[in-house]
């Protein structure tokens, strides 16, 4: 038992730290670093949505309107409160007619 409780301890650490530091490569101006940290944590932790989201910006930012769709719409399906994810989901797919 106590190594199961280590092993989670361990990986929620580690997506945290993922996360984390996709935000610092993002705030950094280091878009696709950010992104490459984002992947690893949504590799850890498929369902959360705030990776989603943040990636979604990133990839909007960098022009993949396909792969910034695909994300606000997995932010959403795990977070169907976040207004923020809605409204990007509606921008890009205004901007592509």
């Amino acid at each position: 038992m106590r190594a199961i409780l280590v092993l989670l301890a361990i990986s929620v650490f580690a997506f945290a730290d993922a996360f984390d530091d996709g935000m610092a490569a993002a705030y950094r101006g280091n878009l696709q670093e950010a992104v490459r940290h984002l992947t690893q944590a949504l590799e850890q932790n498929p369902s959360n949505a705030d990776a989603y989201l943040l990636r979604g910006n990133l990839y909007k930012a960098l022009g993949d309107r396909a792969k910034a769709i695909a994300d606000f719409t997995q932010a959403i399906k795990f977070d169907p409160h976040n207004v923020e994810s809605y409204f990007n989901h509606g921008v890009l797919y205004a901007e592509i007619g």
